[in-house]
């Protein structure tokens, strides 16, 4: 365990120094455009400008993350139906004809599924989300 917490510590330390770096190397960047803009316009102009594309650039880095996150969560849906369909598909028929040819089982079954989903908070919230996605 204790290692586990070094390489945690290790990772977000490096993390931290790394995006302490890119903030700095960005203001630079900024203020180097703000420099060579002060050739071309007055001091406020050169600010506005080397502002104005700061923020663009942030904008379009959290257009393009949330675009990579929606692309992710698409796939991963199309997976979890595609399992789904091939699981009932595979399963759905055998499990009918199961419960069919074995009725006591059957109500045996769903009575200690019931009181598993009502004993475990745990089980009981996996259901109500899987329930939610559909």
């Amino acid at each position: 365990m204790d290692r586990l917490a070094v390489r945690i510590g290790i990772r977000a330390g490096a993390f931290l120094a790394a995006v302490i770096l890119v903030v700095g190397g960005l203001g630079f960047l900024v203020l180097a455009a703000y420099l060579a803009l002060l050739d071309h316009v007055s001091p406020p102009q050169a600010a506005l400008i080397a502002a104005a594309t700061a923020f663009v650039l942030a904008g379009i880095v959290i257009l393009g993350g949330r675009a990579i996150i929606a692309t992710m969560r698409q796939r991963n849906e199309r997976d979890v139906d595609r399992f789904a369909e091939a699981f009932r598909l595979i399963l759905g028929d055998e499990i009918v004809a199961l419960a069919t040819e074995n009725p006591e089982a059957t109500v045996l079954t769903a009575l200690f599924t019931g009181f598993a989903v009502g004993a475990v908070p745990e089980l009981r919230h996996v259901l109500r989300e899987l329930l939610r996605k559909r």
